[in-house]
């Protein structure tokens, strides 16, 4: 049996800095919100110039969220790309709203 190759569209940039960091979670048993959390979401709104951020625990709450803030409502129709995580199209449907999967023309690389 011939087996498939796999396709990776990258791969996560890791480097000690963040092995520490994760290690200095779990160890402090504080996993899904802490001290490490508060700092976190400080630093990416200090990073990104933002005038409020959270930190959620999965894309798919992110995505949630985000539609939500931005006033998707039941019978809404969301434009998204079919290239993606169920998490996208789900989220929208999650909301009473449609998914509408729009994809590129091969010879133009425009919708």
């Amino acid at each position: 049996m011939k087996k498939n190759k796999t396709y990776y569209f990258g791969q996560p940039a890791m480097d000690n800095e963040e092995i520490r960091a994760v290690a200095r979670v779990i160890e402090s048993k504080w996993i899904g919100f802490g001290k490490e959390s508060i700092s976190l979401e400080s630093e990416m709104i200090s990073e990104t110039h933002a005038q409020d951020g959270v930190i959620l625990n999965s894309c798919t709450a992110a995505l949630h969220l985000a539609l939500i803030l931005r006033g998707v409502k039941p019978g809404d129709e969301i434009i998204t790309t079919p290239l993606t995580f169920a998490a996208t199209g789900n989220t929208i449907l999650m909301l009473g709203a449609k998914p509408v999967f729009v994809d590129m023309q091969k010879n133009t690389g425009c919708s």
